[in-house]
């Protein structure tokens, strides 16, 4: 009974994580897709950021930030990914910038991306 109890208990956990990325991501490519340029918004560590049109290149630093933008149908926009980002398959053949801590910053540089995408966690000191 208590396994049964826990597997609920997770699997509440992850949809409630998952709608609530489903959100936040939703409202992003509505926020890029349908705003004016240029474009004022506050990055995950409090800095000020200016875009001035919308992103044609995105390097993206995480699987699940690969897999969300494949969602939204922009994964024709990525020029690079992780090491780690295999899902979907178009993205098997990307141009790879290292791992979660391991990023290589001048391959990254070199690509000239207009969208950098991270993860808050593993990747602040990058960041």
């Amino acid at each position: 009974m208590r396994i049964m109890k826990k597997r609920r208990s997770r699997l509440r956990t992850f949809v409630a994580i998952g709608a609530l990325v489903g959100t936040l991501f939703g409202g992003l490519s509505s926020i890029l897709l349908a705003a004016e340029f240029p474009l004022r918004i506050v990055d995950g560590l409090g800095r000020e950021v200016n875009i001035s049109k919308p992103p044609e290149t995105i390097v993206s630093l995480a699987p699940s930030n690969t897999e969300i933008l494949f969602a939204l149908g922009l994964v024709d926009k990525l020029v690079a990914v992780s090491q780690y980002c295999n899902y979907p398959p178009e993205v098997q053949n990307k141009p790879k910038v290292g791992g979660f801590s391991t990023i290589n910053i001048e391959k990254v540089v070199s690509l000239e991306p207009d969208l950098v995408l991270a993860t808050g966690g593993v990747q602040k000191k990058v960041v």
